[in-house]
């Protein structure tokens, strides 16, 4: 609202036209139209038209001129106030807008504050249902989770630490527990347990949180939830259990400057099992199973990991039942749009390709790729882990694809709109879905699995 002329960035997707960022585009190119049309009636009672540019003259002139435009600037500036004051007070107080450095300062506090906590023995996740409910026109998400955790160090824990969501409005409930920090600036929750969480045992923990897209913000900060092509993780909309290092600034010259001490490299790939307790992914949890019953607008098919159980529909609402078939990595993904499909069996497995019905160009060649992926990974490095594996079509916020349980969402602008005419480019279509066919053995045959199995690069 200050930089004059600035608005927030206008994306367009084929899936989801200009979608949440029309709105405010729109609505803050309307707010500098009115103070150019202000600037427009100054200019006119200040300009010259001889050779005396005096500021005397021009006052003079200017209090002549100004019964001809009093009612239009009085309006103009009037109509300017009053869209501003909407404006701010839906980007400043319905929507909170944080600076990149007011951003870095809190990773930095989150950092000094809690990094005791680090290695502090913490429960594991080990089974995970869900109940989500997407309203895509509305923007608006709302999940319900039970969580099986389990003690599985040696030594008694008598506090349960959290790194809560900051875009959403959560609830958690630990039994027999006592909330004795309530950090909601730097994200963070410790419970104190009535009695220790003895070696080997386990507690069930029920969590709820829920997004919803309100007003008008300086940039759109949640492309997740949109009204055709919602895609979310796991780890965005529920509060983790442990000080998360994710969340810590990563720039060497930013920790520096923040008197932060270097980060540590991760540690040497090795045979021992509890040194692979921790991955990349999650420090929180080994193996897991997950059951979903995920709803949506009628017209959507939802996407969660695992085989799909059941479909219904009820009140205007489709519903989808999914369970994973293997454990796997506690990291996986939801989506949901208007998609097309394409599938085909090949060993026993089901390929599935789900599009937008303007994308259908490289859906047979990405089917061909899982194809040859899975004669190629099964001879190399053992049997696929699921009974399915996805490819699932995103909007063209994110360029990228992402590897999950079975599912691999796949940007519209990586691989459903490229253009492979040019037979001496490179294929980046299978190229792509090579790669992230090969993290779904690598989560499988090098993180856990034993004995220790080479990966050929």
């Amino acid at each position: 609202m200050i930089p004059f002329g600035s608005s927030p960035s206008l994306i367009y997707s084929d899936m989801n036209k200009f979608g949440p960022f029309l709105t405010g585009t729109l609505a803050f190119e309307f707010y500098w139209l009115l103070f150019s049309i202000v600037l427009l009636m100054f200019g006119f009672l200040f300009w010259i038209r001889g050779r005396d540019v005096s500021f005397k003259i021009r006052t003079t002139i200017a209090k002549h001129r100004f019964p001809m435009v009093k009612l239009p600037l009085l309006v103009a500036l009037f109509a300017w106030i009053v869209f501003g004051s909407f404006l701010y007070y839906n980007s400043k107080v319905l929507n909170e807008f944080t600076t990149s450095k007011e951003d870095e300062k809190s990773q930095a506090d989150y950092e000094k504050t809690y990094k005791r906590y680090e290695l502090n023995p913490q429960p594991r996740v080990v089974a995970v249902e869900y109940q989500i409910d997407l309203f895509p026109v509305e923007r608006r998400l709302d999940v319900k989770s039970t969580q099986w955790i389990k003690n599985k160090s040696t030594v008694v824990i008598d506090s349960i630490f959290f790194t809560v969501p900051n875009d959403f409005e959560f609830k958690l409930d630990v039994p027999s527990a006592k909330l004795v920090l309530n950090d909601s600036l730097l994200q963070f929750q410790i419970y104190r347990l009535n009695s220790g969480l003895q070696p080997g045992d386990s507690l069930l923990l029920t969590m709820s949180s829920s997004y919803q897209a309100d007003g008008i913000e300086n940039e759109v900060s949640n492309t997740n939830i949109v009204s055709n092509g919602s895609f979310f993780n796991n780890s965005s909309f529920l509060p983790m259990i442990g000080y998360q290092a994710n969340y810590e600034i990563q720039d060497k010259n930013d920790r520096k400057k923040k008197d932060l001490a270097p980060r540590k490299r991760m540690p040497l790939l090795s045979k021992d099992p509890k040194s692979r307790m921790d991955n990349y992914i999650s420090n929180n949890s080994d193996w897991v199973t997950v059951k979903t019953i995920f709803s949506t607008s009628e017209e959507q098919i939802a996407i969660a990991p695992g085989s799909l159980k059941r479909q219904w529909k009820k009140d205007g609402r489709s519903y989808f039942e999914y369970e994973l078939d293997h454990y796997s990595l506690n990291f996986y993904s939801f989506l949901s749009a208007r998609f097309e499909t394409k599938t085909k069996m090949h060993k026993g497995i089901s390929l599935e390709v789900y599009y937008d019905k303007a994308h259908p160009y490289n859906v047979d060649k990405m089917l061909m790729s899982m194809e040859k992926a899975i004669d190629y990974y099964t001879e190399n490095f053992g049997p696929y882990a699921h009974k399915q594996a996805r490819i699932i079509e995103f909007p063209r916020y994110a360029s990228f694809a992402q590897a999950f349980p079975g599912t691999m969402p796949y940007s519209e602008s990586t691989g459903f709109i490229a253009n492979l005419e040019d037979s001496d480019d490179i294929d980046m279509v299978t190229y792509v879905v090579a790669h992230e066919m090969g993290h779904q053995w690598w989560a499988h045959q090098v993180i856990f699995q034993s004995p220790w199995r080479s990966i050929r690069h």
